[in-house]
């Protein structure tokens, strides 16, 4: 069973209209010195307080019981909100209040990389995830 970094369904971003899928957005945030990375191995329930006390997002790489790797922080002040996003700091109000005011119907599609791995029933097994209980 393959398991991939990825962000589900593209993000409609204001900067000419273009998609950027989660990968983009990681990437993109690491050049604007909003993410880093972190190779050492980290216990899952050291996360949180890592997130808490980094100077930005960070994606930790290794995690250890897990095959998998975390990102977090990346919303947690408005510099890394408006990174994300891919807007200025400066738009996030305006921006955020357009949106409630005008949104977007949702696209149902039968298919997408957020569909990579499915578990039902029994298989069910949110342990198999690096989230900290």
């Amino acid at each position: 069973m393959e398991k991939r970094l990825t962000g589900g369904a593209a993000t409609t971003m204001a900067n000419g209209g273009a998609n950027e899928d989660f990968r983009q957005m990681l990437t993109r945030m690491e050049c604007d010195g909003h993410l880093r990375r972190v190779k050492k191995t980290i216990r899952p329930e050291h996360i949180t307080a890592l997130c808490g006390k980094a100077p930005g997002a960070i994606m930790c790489e290794a995690v250890e019981g897990f095959d998998i790797p975390v990102v977090g922080g990346l919303y947690w002040t408005r510099a890394r909100t408006a990174s994300a996003l891919g807007w200025r700091e400066g738009e996030l109000g305006p921006r955020f209040a357009a949106s409630v005011a005008n949104p977007i119907a949702p696209e149902t599609v039968n298919t997408g990389l957020c569909q990579d791995v499915v578990s039902t029933g029994d298989d069910v097994d949110l342990t198999s995830l690096p989230i900290p209980f």
